[in-house]
């Protein structure tokens, strides 16, 4: 078997080579995109880095984020302190592997988990981190003794007339979209280049999950706001609520050619008895079929936002999840060191 395989880095000089590979790949989203990756850097993780494998004219392409480990407090007291380690985790919010042909080999795949495998025990990474596309599958590129079931998520099938989308909405749903019409809502589509509306949508966004005591992966600075920003109004949307002229919540919308995706959304909670939830919800999917999605995902949420999503269509997806322990003595000896980690991967990092 003739293989060869990459690591690339995030330089702009590499990011043109992630989209050669990327350009090869049959079944693919934003999240795999390079220069989406990219602005997720110093957010989700330290550095974005690409491992490619090529092998009789097949390629798997597998994006991810290394975080340094060292930065941790508990690290200064680990046995390892001359060392770099890293733990990596997959794009946010779907990631892994994904392949140039549908359905790769076995072989092929048997080929990309030895050499990865060699790779992270070579470069010092501990532990592994994958939130799989529920849209490509591509958990089905693992063994499943090694993949982790973690929740349904809600789709809709953006080929069906707006009248079937409609319809396969909730009638509570429909009851509130007709509310908040009457009421005056309108959803505005602004552009990447409006800078004003997008700083404004951040403000209610930390507003709210403030008041909400989110977790903290869900805090996000203005700055990161700016970089989904600068993909471009072919790859990112924001829509916005407004009354009498005034913004009362936003919707941002990641999409392709292929899939469209809930990514952040926030409304002001004075405006919600105008059901100004539903109206966004509702929109953006008319919104990703006017610009040729075949498939809206909402993902899916804890308890009370999955329920809430289940409004706007029956139809399911699985997420499915894989956590790997590529260094376990030393795996073992930072969980030593740390708190009570239960129930979170890395342990350490609790």
């Amino acid at each position: 078997m003739d293989m060869k395989t990459h690591i690339l880095g995030s330089s702009v000089n590499e990011l043109s080579k992630w989209n050669f590979y990327f350009d090869k790949i049959a079944n693919k989203s934003i999240y795999h995109d390079p220069y989406y990756i990219k602005s997720l850097e110093g957010v989700i993780g330290d550095s974005a880095e690409l491992f490619v494998l090529e092998t009789d004219g097949s390629t798997i392409y597998y994006p991810y984020f290394k975080k340094s480990i060292n930065k941790l407090s508990l690290f200064l007291r680990s046995p390892n302190t001359n060392v770099e380690l890293f733990d990596i985790v997959s794009s946010w919010y779907y990631g892994g592997p994904i392949a140039s042909t549908p359905s790769p080999s076995k072989s092929l795949l048997d080929c990309f988990h030895l050499e990865f495998s060699r790779y992270c025990a070579n470069n010092n990474i501990i532990s592994e981190f994958i939130r799989f596309d529920a849209n490509i599958k591509n958990y089905k590129f693992y063994n499943k003794d090694n993949v982790e079931f973690n929740r349904e998520t809600v789709c809709v099938d953006l080929r069906k007339s707006k009248n079937e989308i409609l319809n396969n909405t909730s009638s509570a749903n429909r009851r509130a979209l007709r509310k908040s019409k009457k009421m005056g809502y309108v959803i505005r589509d602004v552009s990447c280049e409006d800078d004003n509306s997008w700083r404004q949508f951040w403000e209610i966004y930390n507003s709210e999950m403030k008041r909400k005591k989110a977790p903290k992966h869900l805090f996000f600075k203005l700055d990161f706001f700016i970089k989904i920003r600068s993909l471009g109004d072919r790859k990112v949307k924001l829509l916005v609520a407004e009354k009498d002229s005034k913004m009362t919540g936003g919707f941002i919308v990641v999409f392709d050619e292929n899939y469209a995706f809930h990514f952040l959304s926030a409304s002001n909670p004075d405006h919600w008895d105008g059901r100004v939830n539903n109206l966004m919800f509702t929109e953006a999917l008319f919104w990703a079929q006017r610009h040729g999605c075949l498939v809206f995902d909402f993902m899916g949420g804890r308890l009370g936002v999955f329920k809430f999503k289940k409004n706007f269509s029956s139809l399911r997806a699985k997420f499915y999840t894989y956590k790997a322990i590529h260094n376990s003595l030393v795996y073992n000896e930072l969980c030593e060191q740390s708190p009570d980690g239960t129930g979170f991967f890395p342990a350490y990092r609790a």
